[in-house]
Order: C-alpha cells, then structure tokens, then sequence
C-alpha cells in the first residue's frame, strides 16, 4: 500500500493543527514535526493548475462555493493521480463532489485506531 498527498494538502494540515480547540491544538512547531512525518511516509506532489480548474469549475456546476474548493482539490487530484481510495474523515464533504473518476471515499474510526 502507498499514500499521496499534495503540498497543498500539507499546507491544509499544518493550519488545522495549529488552530484545533485546545488541549488538542499543536504548537506550529508541534504541527511543522506532524508534517514532516506525512512527508516521510508518503509520496507528497504538487498540485497541476488543470487540478484547480478543474475543482472550481466541479463546485460551480453543483452551486457549491466557498471552502468546499478545498475538498473538491484534494479529490480532483487524487483522479488525476489514479488514486484507488481518498481516506478523510469528512466523508459526506467529499462524497457531493465525487464524479465517475472519482477514487472510493474510506472514512476511517474516530478515533482512529492507528497513528503514523
């Protein structure tokens, strides 16, 4: 099994990590370690610009705007990149935005049950 993720995915993970409620919040140098274990265990790409277009323009024919871009890039790229599964907690997120192309959506436990 190997795993992708995007830098823009990293950089949406540091953020999150950095602005939970506390006591789970992490320090930014808390989340910058967090990052740089995802991107020592997967294959980390940056993100093509069709990938954009192609995300606003999925948002704009379902009506949907705002933050949901964010979810409709991490999809668009993972068909892009041929991925068999898109692993999120957000399930029903990315389920709207899913297209015939679209990798399987896993939601795992929460709390998951593994840790990296």
């Amino acid at each position: 099994m190997s795993g992708l993720a995007t830098w823009h995915a990293l950089a949406e993970l540091w953020s999150v990590l950095t602005r939970l409620p506390k006591p789970a919040r992490a320090s930014p140098e808390q989340a910058l370690q967090v990052v740089r274990r995802v991107r020592s265990v997967y294959d980390v790409r940056p993100v093509d610009p069709a990938v954009y277009d192609e995300a606003m323009q999925r948002c704009t024919d379902r009506l949907l705007s705002s933050g949901v871009l964010f979810d409709a890039l991490h999809l668009v790229a993972a068909e892009h990149a041929g991925a068999d599964a898109l692993v999120t907690f957000n399930g029903s997120d990315f389920l709207r935005l899913t297209a015939p192309s679209s990798p399987r959506i896993v939601i795992p436990p929460d709390p998951p049950e593994v840790t990296l």
